[in-house]
């Protein structure tokens, strides 16, 4: 990356040119072998697109979470820590690891003056935040029903531990709105700039997903419904609507104001988990049983 975007204790020394250098050849790899499969496999563009959807970590929170929930309670909750925690620890780490994107990169570093690109955008690609993620986070002790004050000082620790670290990295001199200058800057439509990219809609996701999986844990719907088994047929019923809901809730009215659309996002979610955990278990149960009640004369 630019050294601009670097304080200046991290702009000099040996380690630095080593630390570009290797990452010029692996953005190089990324840049070549992207062309290769838009070039050669121009036929799968839709696939490759519906590939990148379900990499994007929102499908942690409304597809993986339901899907998994319904064929085991356990595993689901599992899952979504797993997904929540990994993505905070990315949000964390990025921040130190500046990494780039292949979309701004290539004219950053000089590198389409020397090189014909092929590369094409997408609004997949235009994302604001650094690259280079961390992967899934591999944990074996994941906790699973806890008292509500648990989830609220978890809910609390991450978002303070992000903001101190945040502010003690603006004190540093890092400039951390780097990656949203110049993904403004050359993303090819500033249309497909989307506030769900930035870090910190990432931190507003895990924050509000911790605290609505407490609540939802500890609603009254939950507490009727536990130690009853749905049978596989409610399950299915209940992972096909919780797929369809979570999916129109997440589109579901994006305002341009920056205040309102975080909060709004908090709000969502925040509900998902009890819309998965409480609401339609419940629902589909009630459904069914007045469906099969006999019917007075």
């Amino acid at each position: 990356m630019s050294e601009r975007w670097l304080p200046n204790f991290l702009c000099s020394s040996y380690s630095r040119s080593a630390r570009f250098f290797i990452m010029d050849v692996l953005y190089t790899s990324g840049i070549r072998f992207a062309e290769t499969l838009q070039v050669h496999l121009s036929g799968l563009e839709h696939f490759w697109l519906w590939a990148s959807f379900l990499g994007d970590p929102k499908c942690i929170f409304i597809v993986y979470f339901p899907l998994t929930y319904f064929l085991d309670q356990k595993v689901g909750v599992k899952v979504l820590w797993l997904g929540l925690i990994s993505e905070w620890l990315n949000i964390v780490c990025k921040w130190f690891l500046f990494g780039e994107r292949p979309f701004w990169w290539v004219f950053e570093s000089g590198f389409s003056s020397k090189e014909e690109v092929l590369l094409h955008q997408f609004p997949a690609t235009c994302e604001t935040g650094p690259g280079i993620g961390l992967g899934w986070l591999l944990e074996s002790r994941i906790p699973l029903e806890r008292k509500l004050s648990f989830y609220l000082w978890t809910a609390l620790s991450l978002y303070l531990s992000t903001m101190m670290t945040y502010w003690a990295l603006l004190t540093l001199g890092v400039d951390l709105n780097w990656s949203i200058t110049l993904a403004t800057k050359w993303c090819a439509n500033p249309s497909w700039i989307r506030m769900e990219t930035r870090p910190f809609s990432s931190l507003c996701r895990d924050v509000a997903t911790v605290l609505g999986l407490g609540l939802a844990l500890h609603s009254s719907y939950y507490t009727q419904l536990k130690g009853k088994r749905l049978s596989w047929p409610q399950r299915t019923c209940c992972a096909g609507l919780a797929l369809v809901v979570l999916q129109l809730l997440s589109e579901a009215v994006e305002p341009q104001d920056v205040a309102l659309w975080y909060g709004l996002s908090f709000v969502k979610y925040a509900t998902f988990p009890w819309v998965v955990v409480a609401l339609l278990p419940k629902a589909v149960s009630m459904a069914i049983s007045k469906a099969t009640q006999p019917h007075k004369d």
